[in-house]
């Protein structure tokens, strides 16, 4: 485990009981829209499925702050750990993809696709533990076998996981932070259905940022979904271009030599 997560876990104040964790501050909201939702629901992938605030995912976020060079939070009332039932079944959380290379197919456009192979385009899969509150990371090729969505033959959701079993590579694990039972005072809530109930879970992205220099340079796609592909949430972080954080830096320099010029007159 990286010294960055272990400051990162110090940091987090445990609520009574040990149950939950903090909320770490969400940052810029990344998620976009997947050119399939249907009326009244951000995300919903297909027309007709179930709409209770427990299958709802509601949005990804992105941070980069002092000492983190990435922390990926997703919102949603859907319970990431325990899953959601519905007809005496339990449809279980899916892997977190990641693209970063900008081939990424997901929506309408991943309908009917290969899920024998990887012909989505994502690079790496994290693989959710939640009894060690961790996940680990795997680096995936054009070979590695997706797993479809089980309710929706080829749903635009697709796929919901990587079959981990079976080929590509192991690339490191790290800590999460899994915070249940928030309220709408704690997180942005617009167009969420004005439920008051929604989970978080975070992760501190550097660890991969040390495995593939690649990591970031232009841009980051998040793609995640459940089980039976009810709901999906995309996300896109734009790496701010070395050229205007150059800008940025000389247009703040210049304001606080100009601000000490007035008050030295």
């Amino acid at each position: 485990m990286g010294k960055h997560i272990v400051a990162l876990l110090a940091a987090l104040a445990l609520v009574a009981g040990g149950a939950a964790a903090t909320l770490l501050p969400l940052g810029e909201e990344i998620t976009i829209e997947n050119t399939i939702s249907a009326p009244g629901q951000d995300n919903v992938v297909t027309t007709g499925a179930l709409r209770g605030q427990e299958w709802d995912l509601e949005g990804i976020f992105y941070d980069v702050y002092a000492g983190h060079r990435g922390v990926l939070s997703m919102i949603g009332g859907y319970d990431f750990e325990l899953g959601a039932t519905a007809g005496g079944y339990t449809y279980r959380t899916g892997h977190l993809f990641i693209d970063i290379d900008g081939d990424a197919v997901f929506g309408a456009a991943a309908a009917g696709l290969d899920s024998s192979v990887n012909s989505y385009g994502w690079d790496y899969a994290l693989v959710f533990d939640f009894d060690n509150l961790e996940v680990n990371a795997f680096a995936l090729n054009e070979l590695s076998p997706m797993l479809p969505v089980t309710d929706f033959p080829g749903a635009s959701a697709n796929p919901w996981r990587y079959e981990v079993s079976r080929g590509s590579t192991w690339v490191g694990t790290e800590a999460i932070n899994y915070v249940r039972d928030l309220d709408s005072a704690d997180v942005p809530s617009e167009g969420w259905f004005g439920n008051n109930w929604h989970n978080a879970i975070q992760i501190d992205l550097g660890f991969l940022f040390d495995v593939d220099p690649l990591m970031g340079q232009e841009n980051i796609t998040f793609g995640y979904t459940y089980e039976c592909g009810n709901d999906l949430l995309i996300g896109r972080y734009i790496v701010p271009e070395p050229s205007s954080m150059i800008l940025l830096g000389l247009g703040l320099a210049g304001f606080a030599t100009f601000r000490m010029r007035k008050k030295s007159t």
